[in-house]
């Protein structure tokens, strides 16, 4: 029984070699087109075909294999979502204590403000060419020692459409009325995306974050430092407001 176990094990194993052998890059653009072309052309040979038709049914016979495995490849290409989900900027949303204070023209008063809540989070786009479903994996957010409230991970899914852009946050932080002022915040989030139902692929963010802040609530600069551990090791990337 072992034996008869081991033996199929193996032919599966060599199966599996050959469909991978076969299904590769130098077979599908160089073997697969040539070898059709060639097997087109013995057919005509043996038919007692003209050699002008056997030619001419040759190159196209080799012209629709190439354009098949393009084409194949392209729509492969579209439904597949890995490295589609693109970070746009750190997004960082205030709420400040009684609501928005604007002149009658517009913009902000230049009276200082005090922060209530604070959520911490990215922004992302959808570059590929069909929706992707979005889910919050996990999130642990930061400002100033202070941290938001415990929540239950995951979230639920959230559809974007191609091209479309949405904000993935932690939940609020309660500032206890702080001072509009340069702010230290940390971000360590965990996104998985995929095809609706699917969401087998992730991204990690995990920064040190500054957030410049003006003393009337005006943000005017947020530096996202990428911790060493994460795929953007040693990068800073700068989101100007």
């Amino acid at each position: 029984m072992s034996n008869k176990f081991d033996e199929a094990l193996t032919w599966g194993q060599r199966v599996s070699a050959a469909w991978s052998i076969v299904t590769g890059t130098f077979f599908k653009v160089y073997i697969w087109p040539l070898g059709s072309a060639v097997v087109t052309a013995a057919a005509g040979y043996l038919g007692h075909v003209p050699l002008m038709w056997i030619l001419m049914a040759a190159a196209i016979v080799f012209a629709c294999v190439t354009q098949s495995w393009l084409r194949i490849s392209e729509i492969m290409e579209r439904m597949e979502p890995r490295n589609k989900l693109a970070y746009v900027q750190t997004a960082v949303h205030i709420d400040f204590k009684g609501g928005p204070l604007f002149q009658a023209v517009g913009g902000s008063t230049g009276k200082p403000r005090k922060i209530e809540k604070m959520q911490i989070g990215v922004e992302l786009q959808n570059r590929s060419s069909s929706p992707m479903s979005i889910i919050v994996a996990s999130a642990e957010t930061e400002v100033e020692g202070q941290f938001p409230p415990r929540t239950n991970y995951p979230k639920p899914a959230v559809t974007i459409l191609p091209g479309g852009i949405v904000r993935c946050l932690d939940v609020p932080i309660p500032m206890h009325d702080t001072s509009c002022r340069p702010l230290t915040a940390k971000l360590d989030l965990q996104i998985k995306y995929g095809l609706q139902g699917d969401e087998d692929e992730q991204l990690n963010f995990s920064a040190a974050l500054e957030i410049f802040l003006l003393p009337n609530g005006t943000i005017t600069q947020i530096n996202t430092n990428w911790n060493p551990n994460t795929a953007r090791q040693g990068n800073v990337v700068t989101t100007p407001i």
